[in-house]
């Protein structure tokens, strides 16, 4: 019986291992989660024009924070508004991989990995962002080396950009999961660490979620 037990304990230990080793050992190599016969698999538009895309870290210890993918001009637009401006700006089609094994979610310091997941990407409330920015603002305002106008402009970039983060939970993939809306990137939490699918081809969310939840099977279907 013990023996039994230590048995499935072990086996449950080299499987989480085995899973949280494929998305590390994959981190300076996010094109072979994810290459491009997968992608075409799954997304049957024009790609004629794709240009392939790897941005590498400079510093080895953060290969966590590369970035891959497949990007091609679209006939899309996206209003953006940045220091007050309002500034439509053009958009290119994208399919790829960003912060493959990642862990910073950890720092929520909650009872469980999918409960700091969860607490990490969500949607702050007002008072809760008033209260971060307040805290950022006193020390960026103690920086001596700014100008008054650089350190108005980094708060209020900051504040645009926190207020454009939008999450929704997304159900049945990975451990748990989450749509960046503004950026069209499902976060995904397994075995430990976080993947980033990019799917950004379409005006229609829907099409876009769906095209990343196929791709992050892919990229599970390798690491489990």
């Amino acid at each position: 019986m013990k023996f039994s037990l230590i048995t499935s304990l072990l086996l449950a230990f080299s499987t989480n291992t085995q899973a949280q080793n494929c998305l590390l050992t994959n981190q300076d190599k996010y094109d072979q989660l994810l290459p491009l016969e997968a992608i075409k698999k799954h997304f049957s538009g024009d790609m004629s024009k794709a240009k392939k895309e790897y941005r590498v870290n400079k510093n080895p210890k953060y290969r966590n924070h590369d970035t891959y993918s497949y990007n091609w001009p679209s006939d899309r637009t996206r209003e953006m508004e940045m220091l007050g401006r309002k500034m439509t700006v053009p958009m290119s089609n994208r399919i790829g991989l960003t912060w493959v094994g990642d862990d910073m979610f950890r720092i929520a310091k909650k009872k469980s990995d999918v409960e700091s997941f969860r607490h990490f990407y969500r949607n702050m409330t007002q008072k809760e962002l008033d209260e971060a920015f307040g805290q950022a603002e006193k020390q960026v305002q103690n920086k001596t080396n700014a100008t008054k106008e650089q350190k108005e402009a980094a708060v209020g970039m900051a504040k645009d950009m926190a207020a454009a983060a939008k999450y929704e939970n997304v159900a049945g993939v990975g451990e748990a999961a989450v749509w960046k809306l503004n950026d069209n990137e499902l976060i995904v939490l397994f075995k430990g660490y976080t993947f980033q699918v990019i799917a950004d081809v379409s005006k229609d969310k829907a099409t876009n979620l769906e095209l990343a939840k196929k791709l992050a099977a892919e990229v599970l279907a390798k690491c489990k």
